[in-house]
């Protein structure tokens, strides 16, 4: 039944276009805006800059690089006012303001994560990254992600909102497996 109705839409609209992921992405950020309830909010951020990264992997545009940081950086914030955590304080403009808030912050911070500007502020600490594997696992365990990912996309094309979440998840969780 499911398939049935993506052939229908793809019938009925054609294929999609990268344009068509960018209205999608902006709706269901608008959606984010408005939503009271943080974790439905942090997922759909979370998605939405999963769509953007998408988008600028094929177009190079400044405006979604921007849309996507913000979206990231929207997901960061709602999901640690939904554990009771601070909300990050500053945050990243989407629209290209003349002011360039978010390159601001970007030029701000060095490689480490800490500010360039003598204040009265401590430095803050930055959580160890691990670099990824050399062999990262089976071509089964890429695979079971790769299907996960892709049915989260399939998903989101019918705006089923947790079923796209539960698979983003699956597909995390596969790569937690191989050590990402």
């Amino acid at each position: 039944m499911l398939l049935d109705r993506a052939e229908a839409l793809k019938e009925a609209r054609g294929p999609f276009e990268l344009s068509d992921f960018v209205a999608f992405a902006q709706c269901l950020m608008d959606a984010a805006e408005a939503d009271e309830d943080h974790q439905s909010a942090f997922y759909r951020f979370f998605i939405v800059g999963k769509l953007f990264d998408v988008v600028v992997h094929f177009s190079d545009s400044e405006e979604h690089a921007k849309a996507k940081r913000y979206a990231q950086f929207m997901s960061l914030k709602r999901r640690k006012q939904h554990l009771g955590e601070v909300a990050p304080e500053s945050q990243p403009s989407v629209e290209g303001s003349s002011s360039n808030g978010a390159e601001e912050n970007e030029r701000r911070l060095d490689a480490k994560g800490e500010s360039d500007e003598s204040g009265d502020e401590e430095p803050k600490s930055v959580a160890p990254t691990r670099a990824p594997l050399v062999n990262s696992g089976s071509p089964e365990l890429q695979e079971e992600a790769i299907k996960h990912a892709k049915s989260a996309v399939s998903a989101l094309s019918f705006e089923d909102f947790g079923t796209a979440a539960a698979h983003l998840r699956a597909a995390l969780d596969v790569l937690g497996r191989m050590g990402f």
